[in-house]
């Protein structure tokens, strides 16, 4: 989730095209919907394996992981397609509006807060 909103927040900054945008949109919603279904078969490996240790369980796990895996790379590599070619206008923006370095790095912050603490914390730690 903290991903996905770095990109729309880049999305707005780098004022993408109506059909990056949509690419955007579809690769997050693809990536979710592939960790929704990661999730429902890790589960049901779980279920059918009844607690024991088996190859074919881990094989199940470890494709159905790959797979998300694969995925990710791939919306990295269209996150790359569409943003690196605006690169420079950002940089352009930092050097006209130093306001906006400040902006993006207590945004960069705040995800990384969010994403690496908060979600490597286990449920003894929370209150």
């Amino acid at each position: 989730m903290g991903a996905a909103g770095a990109v729309l927040g880049l999305s707005l900054l780098c004022h993408v095209s109506s059909g990056e945008a949509l690419a955007l949109i579809l690769t997050i919603g693809g990536v979710m919907a592939l960790e929704c279904v990661n999730t429902a078969i890790e589960s049901a490996v779980d279920l059918a394996a009844k607690g024991e240790i088996s190859d074919h369980a881990k094989a199940a796990k470890d494709s159905a992981a790959g797979a998300v895996l694969v995925f990710c790379f791939a919306a990295v590599g269209l996150a790359c397609a569409v943003f690196l070619p605006k690169l420079s206008m950002i940089i352009k923006s930092f050097s006209e509006f130093p306001a906006l370095i400040a902006a993006a790095a207590i945004y960069a912050a705040v995800w990384f807060w969010w994403v690496f603490i908060c979600f490597t914390k286990d449920d003894s730690q929370r209150s």
